[in-house]
């Protein structure tokens, strides 16, 4: 079971009661936003966990028959909803509602203990609302593990002990086996936490306090990532499997994103977004304010604690615990921010925790300063909207239909085979019917990820990454070569371009490619079929051969 929610601590904020009352209200109009823009949701790129998971549940070994990318634990988990929900599509996006509901009630909590008023938390969360609508599902671990950092230091940095720098370290491991680059985000939480923690509370600052509580940390980290390590060790190898993830991991260089606080018209944007609020420019606008104010928050924060740090050591009174608080929410959100918003869209990843934990500066006493504080808000809400404009979640005069047809796609079993947009799929439904179990498909493309999840069939040569590259240099592409000489794969299929386009960074498979397969006639290069086979059958329509 999760840790319970604690409620605030400031007598003069916000009750126990009322406190409940508003988390309540979040997880209950999350998840019914969530179910209310399913259909929109089900597209290729929020399946992006499924290719491994049918592989696991075809009794793959991720370090033998298939190279993991760097998720496992995710990947485990979303095979265990199926094998739940009977291999349906429910089984993934339910597990995704769960942990995106659970984040954004973590947020919100967050957000009433710093801000202590359920009127500002209320109206950061009806500004945060359109973007959970909007944000893609596949988020959903960032959506919950960043603020679960936050939750978790923050309780840390109140009261250390070593349990809790122990429930820290558990954390910051399991995140890791969700997703390696996860690990690097809370693993600054935690240091952060660690400081910050001995400037919040002296009796924690000397020695055996400081090593025990480290100890603690360290130790249950390492009950979680030894066992996981030992097994990479004995198979992949410790030392190959990160070198492998380190280039599927590499980014495109961009400049800072904080620079572009510095050469941002906001008078620019804020005219679009009145003068045409329906143009593919006011949206553009939209996203680009949004990213803006997401960047300038952590600076506000920081200026806050600052301020309020300068103003009690002036009175000569103690810190209040809230400077730390923010201090930490600042410096966290802006490196999680520096990672992630290399292009505007990421914004969603951290709008709720960005928005609950605004609902500080928006409960500024001052009626000027407040006034400034609910202008901006208004503004940011505006922004939203018209960013989101395209969302269902504005259409409601279409959720009962809209909801219908996606629990239809949701509950069906055997999935069906269908295109981004619910339109059936008859080139994946050939794909799956005339394979035969035990077989395997060379997929690749930009999103190929409910290729084999539709198909129930585990991927050829190792993976589906051959469009990022990935394992390109001459020993780990020798060793997918050998593994497509062993398997048994009559098709080779890509979403984007012909197959062969993936394959030219890899010229020992793309000759071998293009030696035993032949285009499927008609699908312009992005189907190939195994020459070698003789066909059982014939597929309709479009009298492809059927290899069952």
């Amino acid at each position: 079971m999760p840790p319970r929610l604690e409620p605030p601590h400031d007598a003069a904020g916000v009750g126990v009661a009322a406190h409940r009352r508003v988390l309540l209200l979040v997880a209950a109009l999350t998840a019914t936003t969530l179910v209310l823009v399913a259909q929109s949701q089900i597209y290729d790129t929020n399946f992006y966990l499924l290719w491994e998971a049918t592989a696991l549940l075809l009794g793959d070994h991720p370090y033998r028959d298939f190279f993991e990318w760097g998720a496992p634990l995710a990947a485990y988990l979303s095979a265990g909803m199926q094998l739940i929900s009977g291999y349906r599509l429910i089984g993934e996006f339910l597990m995704q509602w769960l942990f995106i509901t659970a984040g954004v009630v973590v947020s919100f909590h967050l957000g009433l203990r710093l801000s202590r008023s359920t009127g500002a938390s209320l109206a950061m969360f009806a500004l945060a609302l359109p973007l959970i609508a909007y944000t893609p599902t596949y988020h959903y671990s960032k959506v919950f593990f960043f603020p679960a950092a936050m939750w978790l230091a923050w309780r840390y940095m109140d009261h250390p002990t070593p349990s809790r720098g122990a429930l820290v370290g558990f954390t910051t491991a399991v995140a890791f086996l969700f997703r390696h680059d996860y690990g690097g985000y809370l693993g600054f939480a935690s240091l952060l936490a660690f400081v910050l923690a001995r400037a919040a509370v002296a009796a924690s600052r000397d020695r055996v306090s400081m090593a025990r509580d480290a100890a603690a940390y360290t130790a249950a980290a390492m009950v979680v990532l030894l066992p996981w390590a030992l097994v990479v060790q004995m198979n992949e190898g410790l030392v190959e499997y990160i070198g492998g993830r380190l280039m599927l991991f590499e980014r495109p260089s961009t400049r800072i994103v904080y620079v572009t606080l510095l050469t941002w018209n906001p008078v620019d944007v804020v005219l679009t977004l009145v003068r045409a609020p329906g143009s593919p420019g006011a949206a553009a606008a939209g996203v680009l304010w949004l990213k803006q104010v997401a960047l300038a928050v952590p600076l506000l924060l920081g200026g806050a604690a600052g301020l309020t740090w300068w103003r009690s050591r002036r009175r000569g009174d103690a810190v209040p615990l809230d400077v730390w608080r923010m201090l930490f929410a600042g410096a966290y959100l802006a490196v999680v921010a520096s990672a992630l918003f290399r292009e505007p869209e990421y914004v969603v990843v951290t709008a709720p925790l960005t928005a609950a934990v605004s609902a500080r500066l928006l409960a500024v006493p001052g009626a000027l300063r407040r006034a400034v504080a609910v202008g901006l808000v208004l503004l940011t809400g505006i922004a939203a909207v018209v960013w989101t404009q395209e969302s269902p979640i504005y259409r409601p005069s279409e959720y009962r239909r809209s909801v219908s047809r996606a629990f239809q796609r949701l509950l069906a079993s055997p999935p069906v085979p269908a295109e981004s947009d619910g339109a059936p799929s008859p080139l994946l439904r050939y794909l799956r019917d005339c394979s035969a179990p035990g077989d395997r498909l060379i997929v690749t493309g930009s999103t190929p990820f409910q290729v084999l999840y539709y198909a129930r069939r585990a991927p050829a040569g190792g993976h589906i990454f051959w469009r990022q590259r990935w394992r390109r240099d001459p020993a780990y592409e020798q060793q997918s070569l050998a593994m497509l000489r062993r398997q048994s794969v009559p098709f080779a299929i890509s979403t984007n371009d012909p197959v062969l386009e993936d394959f030219k960074f890899y010229p020992k498979i793309w000759e071998y490619l293009t030696e035993n397969y032949v285009e499927l006639e008609g699908t312009k290069g992005n189907v190939l079929v195994d020459r070698r086979r003789q066909p059982s059958g014939t597929f309709e329509p479009g009298g492809f051969p059927c290899f069952r």
